[in-house]
């Protein structure tokens, strides 16, 4: 991620790939200031990306974004988000969600 050095910086992929037409995915970014205790990662930018027809296609919600970022005790994260589209884009909505991601599991070599 293009984190600025005083900031740490964390995305999230919430969706399935690979994407068949008519789906999409989205990219939650968080990011805190360096040596700030986990509880300090808020989102930065929220991205949605959906295949139409033959293409890609991406908005960003870049209005009243609000999110946050909790570690959970097993090591994975827990998070939720919330944006809205600016006028600029010609479409009109906002966006609110949850997830949780696991913990990567590593193998014993």
């Amino acid at each position: 991620m293009g984190t600025p050095s005083h900031l740490e910086g964390l995305d999230v992929e919430i969706g399935r790939r690979p994407l068949n037409a008519g789906e999409g995915v989205f990219l939650a970014s968080y990011e805190k200031p360096r040596n700030a205790p986990e509880a300090a990662y808020r989102l930065s930018l929220l991205t949605y990306t959906y295949q139409a027809a033959d293409s890609y296609t991406s908005v960003s919600y870049t209005l009243d974004l609000r999110g946050k970022l909790t570690r959970l005790p097993s090591g994975g994260f827990t998070g939720r988000f919330y944006g809205t589209l600016p006028p600029a884009t010609g479409q009109q909505g906002s966006v609110r969600g949850s997830f949780k991601v696991a913990a990567p599991k590593h193998r014993k070599r």
